[in-house]
């Protein structure tokens, strides 16, 4: 019976999905119909008809089965089945959208305008909403809700204080550890076949991350730009260390030594060079697919990783 619960507990996720998704339709059409004039109202329902279509045949071939088929499977399977399905959504809007595109060469005006717009963005479209139903089978729909910008901002404020609410459950699992038991977390920003999930300064959780949370040192990613830059380690209180993952786990290419030295010496503007620490941004492999590196690359990575250290803290 639990595969069966789990299942229409998941299915559920999609009928609530479908229920807000038809009344903001309503609303959203009424907003339009009174904005627009007749001829521009009816250019785009012509066009949210034909997306209407569009998504109906996706969802057909691809978000249905797997949310019908995968829901209460394990997790490499479903990752098999969503590559599956996020290709073949991607295919139908492909598909879809040079139709409507050829269709709009054959109109004109505004209804011309709505169709080359459908045919551009319904790629995309069908891709997002495939991914949606992807968390749906998974059972994590409030991923799928932040998966779309739209209804991010729809969750409101509370969502700018969540990694306060992170604290707390992390400090209270960690309550009466063993003395002299030392912790550290590691930040990660996604590391899936050398990609990533996230991107972003520190300066939003630092000062209640690096006062609150009590490990004893954070494993920062400081391998490129997405990490932004060292202004949020000012907040780092003395007897916490910090490891600056400055060299990329993501490609083979070495960073020099040099280049390693003066992003050291520009964090210890911030926080002591003897809080800091030096290691790879990430795993090599966080996942058993691993990312696109080779053993070699690893080594000679962590070969450049220890040489570095010892030239720096001796």
């Amino acid at each position: 019976m639990r595969p069966v619960r789990q299942i229409g507990r998941r299915l559920s996720w999609g009928v609530a999905d479908q229920a807000v998704s038809s009344l903001t339709n309503f609303a959203v059409n009424i907003y339009i119909a009174r904005y627009l004039g007749a001829v521009q109202y009816g250019a785009f329902s012509l066009a949210f008809v034909t997306y209407g279509f569009a998504l109906q045949a996706s969802r057909g071939l691809a978000t249905d089965p797997l949310l019908v088929r995968f829901s209460a499977t394990d997790v490499p399977t479903w990752r098999r089945a969503v590559a599956n399905c996020t290709g073949t959504a991607t295919a139908v809007g492909m598909a879809t959208g040079a139709c409507v595109l050829a269709a709009a060469a054959l109109l004109s005006g505004v209804t011309r305008q709505a169709f080359l717009a459908l045919g551009l963005t319904l790629p995309g479209l069908l891709l997002q909403d495939s991914w949606r139903f992807a968390f749906f089978a998974l059972g994590r729909g409030s991923l799928a809700f932040l998966n779309d910008p739209q209804r991010r901002a729809a969750i409101g404020p509370g969502a700018e204080r969540q990694h306060l609410r992170y604290i707390e459950l992390f400090n209270a699992a960690l309550a009466g550890r063993p003395a002299g038991l030392t912790v550290c977390t590691h930040l990660c920003r996604g590391n899936f076949r050398s990609g990533w999930l996230a991107e972003g300064s520190y300066e939003h959780v630092a000062e209640a991350l690096f006062n609150e949370l009590q490990v004893d040192g954070f494993f920062l990613e400081y391998d490129d730009a997405r990490s932004g830059g060292f202004a949020p380690l000012r907040f780092v209180p003395k007897g916490k260390m910090v490891v600056l993952g400055l060299v990329t786990t993501k490609t083979p290419a070495l960073e020099s030594k040099d280049m390693l030295k003066r992003r050291i010496d520009e964090a210890a503007k911030y926080v002591p060079l003897e809080q800091l620490c030096l290691s790879p941004q990430c795993g090599f492999a966080s996942t058993a697919e691993g990312n696109v590196i080779t053993l070699d690359d690893e080594i000679a990575k962590l070969r450049l990783v220890v040489e570095t250290a010892r030239e720096v803290w001796g």
